[in-house]
C-alpha cells in the first residue's frame, strides 16, 4: 500500500494512446490538486512507450499477467473489475485513462462527497442511444 489512503487510479493497457492521455489526464488532475496522489495501472502496450515520464504519477505498477487474461485470452476490461485487488489505496477513485479533466474543483474532493457511498460508477455521456439507432 502507498503511504496514501485515498488515491487516484488510471490504467492504460493495450494501446499507446491510452499512456499518452494518462499522462496527460494525470497533468491536468496535478495542475488543479497538486497534493492529489495519483497511480497507473499499466501494461507494456499501453504504456512503455513513455515509461520515462512516470514521474509525474505517485506510483506506476505494471499489472500482472494474470490480470490481463480471461479464459486464456487478452482481457483489457479485467484490470478494471479486479481493481479492488490491483488498487495500492484503501480508498479507490477510478478514472478511465481517455477523460478530460476540468478544473474547476480539486478531484481529492470527490472523496468527502462520496465517504458514505460504497461503490459507484459515473457516466457523463451525451450518445441517445434513441437517437443514435435512427
Amino acid at each position: 500500500m502507498s503511504g496514501n489512503v485515498k488515491g487516484i487510479v488510471i490504467i492504460a493497457v493495450g494501446f499507446p494512446c491510452y499512456g499518452t492521455w494518462a499522462f496527460n489526464l494525470c497533468m491536468s488532475i496535478k495542475a488543479n490538486d497538486p497534493g492529489a496522489s495519483v497511480t497507473l495501472l499499466y501494461d507494456q502496450k499501453g504504456f512503455g512507450h513513455i515509461k520515462t515520464f512516470d514521474y509525474i504519477f505517485n506510483s506506476t505498477i505494471e499489472i500482472p499477467a494474470e490480470f490481463m487474461q480471461s479464459n486464456g485470452m487478452e482481457s483489457l476490461l479485467r484490470p478494471k473489475v479486479c481493481l479492488y485487488d490491483l488498487s495500492p489505496y484503501e480508498e479507490t477513485i477510478f478514472i478511465d485513462a481517455d477523460v478530460i479533466g476540468f478544473p474547476k474543483k480539486k478531484i481529492s474532493d470527490l472523496f468527502e462527497i462520496l465517504k458514505d457511498v460504497d461503490f459507484t460508477i459515473g457516466n457523463r455521456g451525451v450518445i441517445d442511444p434513441v437517437q443514435e439507432s435512427k
